[in-house]
């Protein structure tokens, strides 16, 4: 990712671990859960104390509100996961097997490690944005084809693209 150059890079703070600051990179801190009770927090529009949701997805809500926009629109968001149990460590990692949750078959290449997706975090934590979202006005709607995400209300792509 360091390598990659020519755009700017929205990092939480903690990968700084791992990744080289540049002139590129924009920084976002992340209000994190205790460890041993793993649950939402709080949504802000603060970008140094964003509530964690477990998914990008609640991350990149946020970074909207706090940008100014008055309507979000979510594409792609499916809220489903298959996942038969097998390859999980003690630790909840799951090891590739040429999973298929994604819309590229190869995404996750076999072998890769990584965490079981954790829906009932992020489920509650779009319900706290949405309602965080109304309190300013805010309008998250759901333009997804298909998918189990039934928090937000839905308008078709199609609809949204043809209003001008």
């Amino acid at each position: 990712i360091d390598s990659i150059i020519g755009f700017h890079k929205f990092y939480p703070e903690h990968l700084l671990r791992t990744l080289k600051l540049s002139e590129e990179v924009l920084l976002f801190g992340l209000n994190l859960p205790d460890s041993n009770n793993e649950v939402a927090t709080l949504p802000t529009h603060e970008p140094t104390d964003f509530g964690w949701g477990s998914s990008v997805t609640c991350t990149a809500i946020q970074a909207a509100i706090f940008m100014g926009y008055s309507q979000i629109h979510l594409l792609g968001v499916d809220f489903n996961f298959k996942w038969s149990g097998e390859n999980i460590s003690n630790k909840n990692v799951l090891i590739g097997k040429g999973e298929t949750n994604h819309f590229r078959k190869d995404y996750r290449p076999i072998g890769e490690k990584w965490n079981v997706p954790k829906m009932n975090i992020s489920g509650s934590h779009y319900v706290m944005l949405k309602e965080f979202a109304k309190s300013m006005g805010i309008k998250i709607i759901n333009s997804s084809r298909g998918g189990e995400l039934e928090v937000f209300d839905r308008t078709p792509l199609e609809k949204v693209l043809n209003q001008t």
